[in-house]
């Protein structure tokens, strides 16, 4: 599993990155964030970078990891509740 780094910057929005791995699927075709259970745990993989280059590609990247991480773990709560 991997979460791309400062060296995958390609000046075009990590776009080489983003067609060389395939991590699971977020809901928004961005590997950059995603999440997935194995066994009783609950893995999270989160980009930094998007905080990095905010000026360059914008705040939305910032947002909308930040949105899919709370409802993720908002369904995994209530998955933890009801076993």
């Amino acid at each position: 599993m991997v979460i791309a780094g400062n060296h995958e910057n390609d000046g075009k929005n990590f776009s080489n990155f983003q067609e060389r791995f395939w991590m699971p699927h977020n809901g928004f075709n961005d590997n950059h964030f995603y999440s997935f259970d194995l066994g009783p745990v609950h893995w999270v993989g989160l980009s930094s970078e998007f905080y990095g280059y905010d000026r360059e590609y914008g705040k939305e990247s910032i947002w909308t990891q930040y949105n899919w991480l709370n409802a993720d773990l908002k369904v995994r709560r209530r998955r933890s509740n009801d076993a």
